[in-house]
């Protein structure tokens, strides 16, 4: 039995206490364990269950080194009244920034995550029902779930971590396949949640080949293209994929992106975010309406001037740990970046409260009147104590306000930042509340903000 959890529509503001300076203007109450290091999924799925009765979490093993192939996580699900754990499992099939990819199916007797045999180091998809123990296995790996149309989409999860470490799973690297230019057995995967089965709908090779004029710069390069984020539009109806060229030899994270959206079939392709417009950009989300995107994206007719001096003034004074800690950085206007959203093929862009500068993973609330984002240390409005706010955007009338001031530096932040930790603000069900990660006594934890207080008053 663990430690007693309010309720999640009847916490009092002030039971759950964070290290200072946080604060808080609603309820918070904590979701995962305390002292136990856990994340939830991402900022496009619930880590509460259809019912709201539980929560599915995923637990480190440790948090102070990145993981080794092998080291198994736990998969944890909670009963949010109580806080007791009622179920947990063991996997391999994990890495840092999105865990197992725990994700709830249809009803709270289908839980969805990854599990991986160390003896073929293939990872594939289960749905488990936790109550009685039964469990299917998936041809693939899963990575985002839709409960309406009950089919799973995923990248190549041993693939992708050519593109950004941890959002796979962690193999040896001698099992480490890589793409060449266009690949025709890697692209867009999709699983059937009732049979299991798996097809490739797209290929790298045929997206590359629909679009040639967005592609071909690339065909006479060293390099790859791989996939990165595939997420279904609520409805089931769309599905939106971030694809990244890797340059051959450069070891860094990605040379472009771009962002195609397609049927759940692979048909009506778009570009809906080209390369060059990326540039800059981050974190694309599909809107409540299921037709449109939001993003944070550079103002394209802007005019750049000055464009070198001001990113490398912008660069050395967030990197000198004094201005961070007395806030004299300095953040450019060459290449801000705006919550911009548009239509699934590209059409209609219109910039969100254009007073606003767009940060970390946005979201629109369910009525669409206002967006909920947080921001990454390194981005304008993040503190330099290692804080960063969750924050709530009025699109109507630009006002700001900060819902939650949270912890989000941990003791190490590994190569490649593979173990910092974002809030992935992620909304609830019944849309009245958004669950978060943070740091709370050094140690990552997860939360739930309920905004149902809150925007009735504003109301």
């Amino acid at each position: 039995m663990t430690e007693t959890h309010a309720a999640v529509h009847e916490v009092a503001l002030g039971d759950v206490a964070l290290d200072r300076p946080e604060h808080a203007i609603v309820p918070l109450a904590r979701l995962s364990v305390a002292g136990r290091p856990a994340i939830h999924r991402f900022f496009d799925t619930s880590p509460v269950s259809p019912s709201g009765r539980f929560v599915a979490l995923f637990e480190f093993p440790h948090e102070r080194r990145v993981p080794h192939p092998g080291e198994a996580g736990h998969v944890v699900v909670l009963e949010i009244a109580s806080g007791q754990e009622v179920w947990r499992t063991a996997t391999i099939a994990w890495d840092t920034q999105l865990g197992a990819q725990v994700q709830w199916g249809s009803t709270d007797d289908e839980l969805l995550f990854n599990r991986m045999d160390s003896r073929d180091w293939i990872p594939y998809g289960v749905s488990a029902n936790f109550r009685n123990g039964d469990e299917q296995r998936f041809e693939r790996a899963i990575y985002m779930a839709s409960a309406v149309l009950r089919r799973a989409v995923a990248p190549d999860l041993v693939r992708i971590v050519h593109v950004q470490p941890g959002y796979g799973v962690i193999v040896p690297p001698d099992r480490l396949a890589q793409n060449r230019g266009f690949a025709d057995d890697d692209g867009v995967w999709s699983i059937d949640l009732d049979t299991g089965a798996a097809t490739l709908v797209r290929s790298l090779a045929s997206i590359a080949r629909d679009l040639p004029e967005h592609f071909e710069r690339f065909r006479t390069r060293e390099g790859a293209l791989y996939t990165f984020h595939t997420k279904w539009n609520w409805q089931g109806t769309r599905l939106m994929v971030v694809l990244r060229w890797i340059e051959a030899g450069e070891g860094r994270g990605p040379a472009a992106s771009c962002l195609v959206t397609m049927r759940p079939d692979g048909s009506d392709l778009h570009m809906a975010v080209g390369f060059s417009a990326w540039k800059g950009g981050h974190h694309p989300n599909w809107c409540p309406d299921g037709e449109t995107i939001i993003m944070n994206l550079r103002d394209m007719t802007r005019t750049r001037r000055f464009a070198r001096a001001k990113m490398f003034l912008q660069k050395a004074t967030n990197r000198i740990e004094l201005l961070k800690r007395v806030g004299m950085r300095y953040y450019s206007d060459v290449d801000r970046l705006h919550f911009i959203r548009f239509r699934y093929d590209g059409s209609g862009l219109d910039i969100l409260a254009p007073q606003r500068t767009g940060t970390g993973h946005p979201s629109l609330s369910p009525d669409q009147s206002y967006i909920v984002t947080d921001a990454y240390l390194r981005e304008k409005g993040a503190y330099g104590d290692g804080t960063v706010p969750i924050r709530k955007i009025d699109i109507a009338s630009g006002k700001e306000t900060e819902l939650v001031r949270i912890q989000a530096k941990p003791f190490h932040l590994g190569p490649r930042n593979a173990l910092r930790v974002d809030p992935h603000p992620a909304w609830t069900n019944d849309g009245q509340a958004i669950v978060f990660n943070a740091i709370n006594d050094g140690v990552r934890q997860v939360f739930l903000a309920d905004l149902s207080q809150y925007t009735r008053k504003e109301k």
